[in-house]
């Protein structure tokens, strides 16, 4: 700013923001600074002298943005407030999107979904960071900020066979530089031998030194960065070397935008060990519309990743209970109680859900596997008076899209045996 006149001016600065895209109260996310980053709002200009003012720009997320900004001469009669200049600003975070995802297992896409939270990860990667601005550490077992964690299911099967292996592949879909990276927790320790030596050591820090120094799991790459529209396919694996269950934190670092805290999971079965591997302990059906003649049936998928047919039963006991307390109207009903999943292979089971209130119904159910332990699943639905489907996960296309195709495979392999 100049001062051209022959006399000392003070000048009161003002801005207004014309223009915001977002639902947030009208705050201005521009700043007039001096050069020690100090906030002006009044400035003194000496006769015939200039000075330079910053304008620093903190915006909750993307979009145009534009703000005028007026200047006011006091300790004079003439006071009046007049426009200085117009500032816009385009704001663009570095964000992500899955473009694809498969597995080395032949498992539908949407079990494959719901292993890895696949939705729930790509609205995380294509969302703008918080505004907490703190940065996220590995102290323990897990990561801070719980609510977001990622969990990742690696799938089970028997010790030494085949990794299993996740390609993901990631797009950037902005107009700004994305530069992502996986922090693994030895990223975290400056120094992993005294931390070992002069500190107790948890239960959770031992499974997780001892995972690393097995290397069961495996990211490659482990860091890029991508341009506007380039994609890069991440290799995720999970090695079968030790017995038992593994989980395993990391953080997906997107400089300048999200950090996103992953937890990897895998499990590894003895040779005589029977198992079904469930996406989640909790599962959580699709709400249901009140006073439907017919309810939809839903589906809980699992695999049997053990060498053994299992034979599974599940205990309608709970089931009984619950509809019993409901004027005996079937708030559950399952389809087929009892079934038979070859080894490799995946399993589903028919839930049928009439809710008589709007509101939340849960049920423990106890799934018994002939020769094996027994597993607990927990099944939540909510009755809804007014509900609509959401739009389907990627599609659940092929990677390549044909203009002329009159339908698409959900499988990306299909086994024709041996």
């Amino acid at each position: 700013m100049i001062n051209k006149s022959n006399c000392t001016v003070n000048v009161l600065l003002s801005i207004v923001q014309s223009q915001i895209e977002s639902d947030s109260n009208c705050e201005n996310y521009l700043k007039i600074e001096d050069q020690r980053s100090r906030q002006l709002r009044e400035l003194e200009l000496g006769p015939r002298c200039s000075s330079v003012v910053y304008l620093s720009v903190l915006c909750p997320g993307d979009g145009n943005y534009s703000w005028e900004i007026y200047y006011e001469i006091v300790k004079t009669k003439f006071k009046r407030r007049e426009l200085l200049c117009h500032v816009t600003a385009e704001i663009c975070y570095p964000i992500l999107k899955m473009s694809h995802m498969s597995s080395t297992e032949v498992i539908p896409k949407q079990f494959l979904y719901e292993l890895t939270s696949a939705r729930r990860l790509d609205e995380l990667l294509s969302s703008t960071p918080t505004s907490t601005g703190s940065e996220l550490e590995i102290t323990g077992s897990d990561p801070m900020c719980p609510d977001e964690m990622i969990n990742m299911n690696f799938n089970c099967a028997t010790h030494n066979t085949s990794p299993y292996t996740i390609r993901l592949e990631v797009v950037n879909p902005g107009n700004t530089e994305a530069n992502f990276e996986f922090k693994f927790p030895a990223d975290f320790r400056m120094d992993l031998e005294g931390w070992a030596q002069h500190s107790s050591l948890s239960q959770d820090q031992y499974e997780i030194l001892k995972i690393e120094e097995n290397k069961l799991f495996r990211i490659n790459p482990r860091r890029a960065r991508l341009k506007s529209g380039e994609r890069v396919v991440i290799k995720m694996s999970y090695s079968h070397r030790l017995v038992g269950s593994h989980s395993f934190p990391v953080i997906l670092s997107i400089s300048g935008g999200r950090e996103i805290p992953l937890r990897l999971t895998g499990i590894t079965l003895g040779a005589e060990d029977k198992y079904l591997n469930f996406p989640f302990a909790h599962h959580e059906l699709k709400p249901v519309k009140l006073g439907l003649l017919q309810a939809p049936i839903q589906q809980i998928n699992f695999y049997n990743g053990s060498s053994n047919k299992i034979h599974y039963e599940v205990d309608l006991e709970q089931i009984r209970k619950i509809n019993s307390e409901n004027w005996d109207w079937q708030i559950f009903k399952i389809q087929n109680p009892k079934g038979l999943v070859q080894p490799g292979s995946c399993g589903e089971i028919q839930v049928q859900f009439s809710p008589l209130e709007p509101k939340e119904y849960a049920v423990e159910l106890k799934v018994k596997i002939i020769g094996g332990q027994d597993q607990c699943l927990r099944i939540k639905g909510t009755g809804d008076s007014g509900y609509s489907d959401s739009p389907a996960f990627l599609n659940n296309k092929s990677k390549i899209d044909e203009s002329g195709a009159l339908c698409s495979l959900s499988l990306d392999r299909i086994q024709l045996g041996s």
